[in-house]
């Protein structure tokens, strides 16, 4: 049971890093882009790939390590960097998250129904790439505290 869990654990945790990576070059696309239909297209992009594919991940990530966590002896919830992880996981997920959804729910909006000039767009995208750099991160951090387990 342990071995599958660290398999999807790690399997999960290069998807949802690897989404985020992804997601940010689509920002990046929208920034660039001179057409209203093409930044659209990307908008939908992410939020397909966010939906589908990196918040599955991320779950993944958090279920399979809750669960290594009980099955075996050598790691515990009293250790600080599972309590870490935990805590950084709940401020991506909830915190970053929620703030994300509600900036990208505010940029199709206005894409959508005001037809968005293509500086609102970009402007709605930098502000994106700004959260969703620290939320990387908070990510990578929670990366580093899984590899080098520290005991502080």
């Amino acid at each position: 049971m342990y071995e599958l869990a660290v398999f999807f654990h790690i399997l999960g945790g290069f998807i949802w890093i690897g989404g985020l990576l992804f997601v940010q070059s689509f920002w990046h696309r929208i920034i660039l882009s001179d057409s209203d239909d093409a930044a659209r297209s990307l908008y939908d992009a992410i939020n397909w790939s966010a939906n589908r594919v990196i918040m599955p991940a991320a779950l993944t990530v958090l279920v399979m390590g809750i669960t290594m966590v009980s099955v075996s002896g050598a790691w515990a919830f009293s250790q600080i960097w599972v309590i870490l992880a935990l805590v950084l996981f709940a401020v991506s997920a909830f915190g970053f998250g929620t703030w994300t959804d509600k900036l990208f729910a505010t940029a199709l909006l206005r894409l959508e129904e005001e037809r968005m000039s293509g500086a609102g767009y970009r402007a709605a995208a930098q502000k994106l790439i700004r959260v969703a750099r620290v939320d990387g991160f908070v990510v990578k951090t929670i990366l580093g505290l899984m590899v080098f387990k520290p005991s502080f």
